[in-house]
Formats: structure tokens, C-alpha cells, sequence
């Protein structure tokens, strides 16, 4: 055979110093599931495994991958693992099912529908799905018991950026390290195995590590990853556009993606307005469909007779939504906010609580003014025309969010300025092929993410057999028009479920509701991410010293945790200040109140 192998002494050297370092597991003694209006207790177990067209790798590579590790005795254990997975922070789901049969964890899939958009080739994957980042656990000790509340909707404890990294090693020591690819090759081939397919494969693998290379060398030349999200974050936004306008379109096009942002919960956000941080997404479909992209949902930008032909699962997030939003007639009926449970997290003193709630309507103070009034309030003036709380300027009646100015709350503006300054580079080649999207010269990028989701979104419907009708596209994309906007603020979503949402503010950069409350000055400098132990009292995660875990720093631009404050003195509130600044006893009251909601 043709292949050769480093000496060992020499893998041994670079590989010992190429290891990826993960926090240790954190296994439960048993999973509390809330009721959080899923009617029908599959719906939770479709939404962790449906595809959404992404892929991660192979379904036959990703099972035959080894953890990019050295064993000295015996073949080192599978990267598929349900414990070593768990480390990167994804959630196990050992059972198998029809959706799930490899029993991976939640938020992968297996889609044996993947047609490659570039070489329409068909072949099973493993991909990631929205529950990746979107199902979040807290971990408790109750009656010597280590529980794990599962939050359906809820933020990920997670990182993507360490899972990648892991990745990207085990694929490299299976070229590398002797021995190995050799039963990866057996794993994948199986009966099919030979010296010529095998070869076929290790030349195939040597492809994907030489562009891997090349792309990590474009990466550090820009530096579009310095800025690292660790557990619970990514830059969601300046992935996306690195991806399709990078990647996919002009490596003129790929920037810094600097600004990391909290997986934000998802339950209610089908009734919103506007969508993500900065409420610059309109429709549903546009809005699932880019993040499939993001999360490498091939596409093609450069064959004419194939543009825009992807791997998005469109009828599978038109499923996905149909859940989320619950029934078009009922407002607010799909997935719902957790509710405190009492009997793992303690009890609500009501008394405080009260408290609380005239703290949060109080002038000075006024949570509800930005954050709305509770949504069993809200639910019941929907069909109201003049409800402050619902607009029906879109067609059916959808929950009014406020937008704030970043130079009135100050928080961190990273994500807003990359959002609206980077600027698309399209390819010559490309400028008179039909269907091609009409980019203006220096149009922002951010808004003509919007075009070519459309696009590609609308390649799927055509290409259905028979194309699928206007009316079914139309509910397909939540019978909303494609609508992006730029603004240079941040939306105030409301408050129910809140609890359950650690760490704060759209960077995550408070550890918990306590310190949010607080002054600046108060608050955290540097704290630790990767625990799922969670804290009643503060509201949030453990945020100790934790080995190999991600030690965030909020001094780096991206990072900042500064706006939002409550510290005035009777004066004119802005500059980041928004309220009148709270002693101990109020800030607890508060906490306990929004356990209610």
C-alpha cells in the first residue's frame, strides 16, 4: 500500500501536545422532565433528532472516529461515545429510536435523505439539529439524588468551538498515527473493505485534512476566531456570514467573528416580530434555514445550473416551527416557558415575590417597561387591535418586542457593528447568471443574508415534485414576508422562564440574575463556564474554578458586561444605566418574583 505514517517518537511528540483538554463529565442520577406544553411526548424526542440538513461528517466515519487521544495499551475508545461527548456539554440520549439510531446525544441526527448540492451525490450523515444549543439541563443534589431538570427550549450548556476543535484531531490522528486508519478504514468499508477502496479513502481523507489546513491558515491570517465562545456561546451571526459569504461565495467576504452570544431560549419566539439579538429577522423560515447554513448545511453559490440548490431540510423547519409556535389560532400555545418547580428548587416565598412584583412595575425600576407584563396577561389581548403588546401590521397578530438603543443600555455593541459594517464582495463570474441574487455594490452584509436565504429557500420549493404551491409556501414560512432590518440595538424579549436562562445579558457575560441586578462594579470580572451545577439563590451556574473548563474574561471587546445597570440616583436614566440602583433586599425580591413568571 501506498500509505505512509509518521514515526512513532515523532507522534508521539506532536500529538501528546495536540490533545484536546475537556472538563470531566457530569453524570445525574436521573433526568426531571417539566411540562412545557408539548401534549404529545414524542414531539420532545422528534425535536432533538429532526434533521435540518446539516452535516458534521459521514454517519459511517463519524461512528468509526476514535477520541484524539494516545493509548499506549489497547485501541483508544470512540469519539461517538455517550461520556465523551457529555464533556463538550451535549446531553445523552442513549435510547435508540427510529430518529435517534445510534443513540447519540440530543441534538444530533442521522439524515439518510443528504444529497450533496455540489456533487449530488446521496449519503447518509450525522448532523447537528436545533436541540444542540436550544435544550439546556440544571443540575441539582436533592435527598442525596444528582437531578437534572431538562429545560426544552432552554440554552445549552455546550461548546461548539471545543466539539470542532476535538473533531478536527481525531480526524487528523486517523491519518497520522499508525494503526489507526486502518480500522477506521475496516469500521467504514465493512464488507466492502479492500486495499484499493481503502487507499480511495485515505486519499480522500488526505483532501479534507489539506483543506482543513488551508482554511485554519486563512482563519489565523484573519483571526476570525480569536475571540473563543467557550461553553454556552458562539457567534452565531458571524459564523453564518463567514460560512455562506465566505466559505461558500469570496474568501474576500470572511471576517472576524468576535462577538459571541448566548444561545438564546427559544419557546414564545415564534410569536415575536422580530427575531435574534438585534431584531433584524422577520420570517421563521429565513431565520431557521440561516442558521441551518451556519451550522454547515452545504449549499451551492457557484454552479449556475445548480445555485442555491442546498442541503436544507426546509419542510423538516417548517415542522420544527410548527411545533415550537403551537396552533396559528392559539396565542402562545406551543412550546411554553419552564415553570420554578418547586419541589427540586425550593420553595417561592410569595410574600417576596410580591414584593417583587411591584418592584418590577415600579417607576424607576420598571423591568415591565422594556420586558413586557407577564405573558398571561399579554395572552389575553391578543386579538385586541390597540394592545400596546401585539402588532397585526404583519398579518396575523404577533407579540411587539421593544428595541433598545445601544447608546441607552450600553451593552456590548461588538455583535451590532459587525452586523451592519461588513460589507459583501461577490464573484464577477457570477453577476449575470440567472436567479443570482441582485447584491448592491457595498450592501451590508447582514441584510443581504436575507437574499440568499430567500433564494435558497425558494430552490427547495421549486424543486419539489410538483413544485410546492404558493399557498403551502406561504405557511411553510409562517405566512410572513422575508423582512431584515439593521438596527442598532438590542430587543427586550419578555421574562417568563427567565430562571432557567444562565448566564445573561445577549453575550452572557453576568453569571446570574443577582449580579445583573447589581452595579457593574458588582459584577464578575472573570468567572468559569462548563457546570451545569446550578444556583437556586443567585439564579444561574456554578461559575468556580473548574478544570479545563472556559474561564471567561470580560475585559476583551465582544466580552463586555458593562450597560443594563441598575445604579442611578435620580437622574436622568441612559448611558447604561436603566434603573435606580437596588439594595440586597430588592434585588432578592425581585429574583423571587421572576421565578413566578
Amino acid at each position: 500500500m501506498g500509505r505512509k505514517f509518521l514515526p512513532a517518537v515523532v507522534v508521539i511528540f506532536l500529538f501528546v501536545n495536540a490533545c484536546v483538554s475537556l472538563p470531566d463529565s457530569q453524570p445525574v442520577d436521573r433526568v426531571v422532565h417539566l411540562d412545557q406544553n408539548w401534549k404529545d411526548p414524542s414531539t420532545a424526542n422528534y425535536f432533538h433528532h429532526t434533521s435540518q440538513g446539516t452535516r458534521i461528517l459521514p454517519r459511517d466515519w463519524f461512528m468509526a472516529l476514535e477520541q484524539p487521544e494516545l493509548s499506549f495499551f489497547g485501541d483508544p475508545s470512540m469519539f461517538h461515545e455517550t461520556e465523551y461527548l457529555s464533556r463538550f456539554g451535549f446531553i445523552p440520549d442513549t435510547e435508540k429510536t427510529p430518529y435517534n439510531p445510534d443513540g447519540l446525544p440530543l441534538g444530533f441526527a442521522v439524515d439518510d435523505e443528504f444529497v450533496d448540492p455540489m456533487t449530488n451525490k446521496k449519503s447518509p450523515v450525522v448532523g447537528l439539529t436545533c436541540a444542540a444549543c436550544h435544550t439546556g439541563e440544571l443540575h441539582v443534589v436533592k435527598d442525596g439524588k444528582r437531578l437534572a431538570v431538562r429545560i426544552e427550549g432552554g440554552p445549552a450548556m455546550m461548546d461548539p468551538g471545543l466539539f470542532q476543535d476535538a473533531l478536527s484531531k481525531a480526524i487528523a490522528y486517523t491519518y497520522y498515527v499508525p494503526g489507526r486508519f486502518d480500522r477506521f478504514a475496516r469500521k467504514v468499508l465493512k464488507e466492502h473493505y479492500s486495499e484499493e477502496n481503502a487507499e480511495q479513502l485515505h486519499a480522500t481523507l488526505k483532501n479534507i485534512i489539506e483543506a482543513g489546513k488551508k482554511m485554519n491558515a486563512v482563519n489565523d491570517e484573519l483571526h476570525l476566531y480569536d475571540v473563543k465562545g467557550g461553553f454556552s456561546r458562539t457567534d452565531a451571526l458571524g459564523r453564518i456570514l463567514n460560512v455562506v459569504f465566505g466559505e461558500q461565495l469570496n474568501v474576500a467576504n470572511l471576517a472576524p467573528a468576535s462577538a459571541p452570544v448566548s444561545f438564546p431560549f427559544i419557546w414564545d419566539a415564534s410569536w415575536f416580530d422580530w427575531v435574534q439579538y438585534n431584531g433584524s429577522i422577520h420570517q421563521p423560515m429565513v431565520r431557521n434555514a440561516g442558521e441551518a447554513l451556519g451550522v454547515r448545511a452545504p449549499a451551492n453559490f457557484k454552479q449556475r445550473e445548480a445555485l442555491y440548490k442546498s442541503t436544507v431540510r426546509v419542510d423538516n423547519l417548517a415542522k420544527l416551527e410548527r411545533w415550537l409556535a403551537g396552533d396559528p389560532k392559539i396565542p402562545l400555545s406551543g412550546l411554553s416557558s419552564p415553570k420554578w418547580p418547586e419541589n427540586i428548587l425550593g420553595t417561592i416565598d410569595r410574600d417576596l415575590a410580591k414584593r417583587g412584583e411591584a418592584l418590577y412595575e415600579q417607576e424607576g425600576v420598571d423591568c415591565q417597561g422594556c420586558h413586557l407584563p407577564p405573558m398571561d396577561q399579554i395572552r389575553k389581548e391578543w386579538q385586541n387591535p390597540s394592545s400596546p403588546y401585539w402588532t397585526h401590521r404583519y398579518g396575523p397578530p404577533l407579540l411587539r418586542l421593544v428595541l433598545k438603543n445601544v447608546d441607552y443600555i450600553k451593552t456590548d455593541r461588538t455583535l451590532l457593528e459587525n452586523f451592519n459594517n461588513r460589507k459583501v464582495v461577490q464573484p464577477d463570474a457570477l453577476q449575470d447568471a440567472p436567479g443570482f441574487i441582485p447584491i448592491k455594490k457595498g450592501m451590508g452584509m447582514g441584510l443581504a443574508l436575507g437574499d440568499v436565504v430567500e433564494n435558497v429557500v425558494n430552490r427547495w420549493y421549486d424543486d419539489q415534485q410538483p413544485p410546492t404551491p404558493a399557498a403551502v409556501r406561504k405557511e411553510m414560512n409562517g405566512g410572513r414576508e422575508n423582512l431584515i432590518r439593521a438596527p442598532m440595538g438590542y430587543k427586550a424579549r419578555p421574562l417568563n422562564g427567565i430562571w432557567a436562562t444562565a448566564p445573561f445579558l445577549h453575550n452572557g457575560s453576568v453569571p446570574n440574575l443577582y449580579e445583573l441586578l447589581s452595579p457593574v462594579d458588582e459584577r464578575s470580572k472573570t468567572f468559569f463556564l462548563g457546570s451545569k451545577e446550578f444556583d437556586p439563590v443567585k439564579i444561574g451556574f456554578s461559575t468556580q474554578p473548574l478544570t479545563d473548563g472556559f474561564e471567561f474574561d470580560v475585559s476583551s471587546k465582544g466580552n463586555f458586561n458593562s450597560g443594563h445597570e441598575f445604579n442611578g440616583d435620580g437622574k436622568e436614566l441612559g448611558n447604561g444605566v436603566i434603573g435606580r440602583k437596588l439594595s440586597h433586599d430588592e434585588r432578592m425580591a425581585l429574583i423571587e418574583y421572576l421565578k413566578t413568571l
